[in-house]
């Protein structure tokens, strides 16, 4: 919608999860923890006015030098059921958690 109304877009892909940079075996789709993180960046640096292509070196650069990683000790629960997300066995810890709670590896 703002493409049609002549503003100009552009993107920068969050990619600092490790096991994505790691390219291990089933972890090429867990969403990455530093989101939020890059997202306050983008924010922040699109509200002093910058244009656009200042402003995605300064998000690209935040997604250079980040770099994370999902664990969890028990699995998370979707609020509309209470179920959750994954089973995880007592003394065995989740690698590689996504952000919204999905198993990782």
């Amino acid at each position: 919608m703002a493409a049609d109304e002549g503003i100009k877009i552009d993107q920068v892909r969050v990619n600092d999860d490790i096991p994505r940079d790691q390219k291990i075996k089933g972890m090429e789709d867990v969403v990455t923890t530093a989101t939020p993180i890059i997202l306050k960046i983008a924010g922040s640096a699109s509200s002093t006015g910058l244009e656009i292509e200042p402003l995605k070196e300064i998000v690209q650069r935040a997604v250079d030098n980040s770099r994370s990683l999902g664990v969890s000790l028990s699995a998370c629960s979707l609020p509309e059921t209470g179920m959750a997300t994954f089973s995880l066995e007592d003394g065995k810890m989740e690698f590689g958690m996504g952000l919204h709670g999905e198993a990782g590896n």
